[in-house]
């Protein structure tokens, strides 16, 4: 749908937009390495996503039982502004309503909260771990295999991830 190609265009805008505010928490010398993790994460995801929508969607819509309740919950409400049953419904509801009532609004969105976890974890990873040159649970969020999965649910807690994960970045 219409409200889904806008929704993609405003996430890559906030992508770019994250990620020229997020390298300025970062010497020169480690950006190149997290710009790769980040591009290896994308990639990843992307990867996933394909084999997704192609070999599962289609016998799977809804991976899990959450998934399907938040959706169909949403959807209902989604005709006129309200206060789902909880956070994720209510959010569900709201991406509805202004990007249309499809399943696959809340993957996008989910996919892109995904992306963006990519730097903040490696700040904090940075700040912590300073005499370490690599960036391990960093390269534990990018690859490994159940949050790769999970960035394919609807809204999911890679959201909630995202924005703990990032006001961490900023207090530290």
């Amino acid at each position: 749908t219409i409200g889904t190609f806008w929704l993609v265009f405003i996430g890559v805008g906030v992508v770019i937009a994250f990620r020229g505010y997020a390298t300025q928490f970062f010497e020169k010398s480690d950006i190149k390495r997290v710009d790769k993790l980040f591009i290896a994460a994308i990639t990843v995801r992307l990867i996933w996503y394909f084999v997704y929508l192609v070999f599962i969607a289609d016998s799977y819509p809804f991976m899990i039982t959450d998934d399907f309740n938040y959706h169909y919950g949403a959807d209902a409400a989604s005709t006129m502004l309200s206060v789902g049953r909880n956070n994720y419904q209510t959010f569900l509801n709201y991406l509805y309503y202004y990007f249309g009532s499809s399943s696959l609004n809340g993957r996008i969105l989910n996919l892109f909260a995904s992306i963006l976890c990519v730097y903040p974890i490696a700040y904090i990873e940075r700040t912590i771990n300073t005499h370490r040159t690599e960036l391990t649970a960093t390269k534990m969020y990018s690859f490994f295999p159940f949050m790769v999965s999970i960035c394919s649910f609807e809204i999911k807690d890679v959201l909630s991830m995202l924005f703990f994960a990032t006001s961490c970045m900023l207090m530290l």
